[in-house]
């Protein structure tokens, strides 16, 4: 599956008619996506914003040129590579009317409509068309390895506990079947694993902070390999891998949840500080 091309300009700092003041500006905003040029972050989020409001038919995989802008625009979001890990490739995506988002009275209707990606096995979920523009140009080279590198790492985390989450969502729909929070009935297309108390990635932090001050590990040399052509991933380092498993075995609390409950559980979650640990 190949990847977007991207050339991530690096930022830069001039001073600004006001001696002493520094600001950072963009060398490249935007780099040419889909056979289009954007001069800002904001032009190209505008033009996505467009077709999530205007496309139609809902419901339908989004065709032309603005399905192409579409497909290139959303291989940036830091969910995709999760969701594809989960669920095989990004196939198709959609605009669809979802009622039940919350509209304020006399707001238009189009603040319903979501950007849906379906993926290969079938399923699909709405996704954000706000991303995070330093995705476009506005860090560097080195700063943009580091984010897709951690990335990695996260992925390969996940991987390696698939099995614990799958047969920790196995029990609980046999002998009880319903979301932990709110009592709704699930099933399998429809319940997502959470971590209550600790979430993934601070367990991941906590994990590696422990685990390289422990061995006396640089955390700059984790590296991460490839194991199969569907996106499984595992740390190089099979004592790191076995280390894993036994600490989220130990200190993860699950909980299984249907997908509103859980992205309820993570709004306004606080990143772990990746910076000190990978300094």
């Amino acid at each position: 599956m190949s990847e977007p091309q991207s050339t991530h300009g690096a930022a830069v700092l001039s001073r600004s008619s006001k001696p002493g003041i520094a600001k950072r500006q963009r060398k490249k905003p935007v780099p040419p996506i889909a056979g289009r040029q954007f001069k800002l972050f904001g032009e190209l989020e505008a033009e996505i914003n467009r077709i999530r409001k205007e496309y139609r038919p809902h419901n339908e995989p989004v065709q032309g040129p603005d399905g192409a802008l579409l497909q290139c625009y959303m291989r940036y979001h830091e969910g995709i590579e999760d969701a594809e890990l989960r669920h095989g490739e990004m196939r198709t995506i959609e605009i669809r009317h979802n009622p039940g988002v919350f509209r304020k009275s006399g707001a238009p209707e189009c603040v319903q409509y979501q950007i849906w990606i379906v993926f290969a096995d079938g399923y699909g979920e709405p996704f954000s068309y706000m991303l995070d523009q330093n995705s476009f140009g506005t860090v560097n080279d080195h700063c943009a390895a580091s984010r897709r590198r951690l990335l990695w790492i996260n992925n390969a985390a996940r991987c390696l506990i698939r099995d614990q989450i799958e047969e920790y969502l196995g029990v609980h729909l046999e002998i009880d079947g319903r979301c932990e929070v709110s009592g709704a009935e699930l099933s399998r297309g429809n319940a997502e694993v959470h971590h209550a108390g600790r979430s993934f990635k601070w367990l991941l932090f906590d994990f590696l902070n422990d685990w390289c001050a422990k061995m006396i590990y640089d955390p700059n040399d984790i590296a991460v390999i490839v194991t199969d052509t569907v996106g499984g991933r595992k740390f190089e380092d099979d004592d790191i891998c076995d280390a894993w498993l036994q600490y989220h075995a130990l200190h993860s609390q699950l909980q299984v949840l249907s997908g509103v409950e859980h992205r309820k559980q993570h709004r306004g979650s606080i990143q772990p500080p990746w910076g000190e640990l990978f300094a």
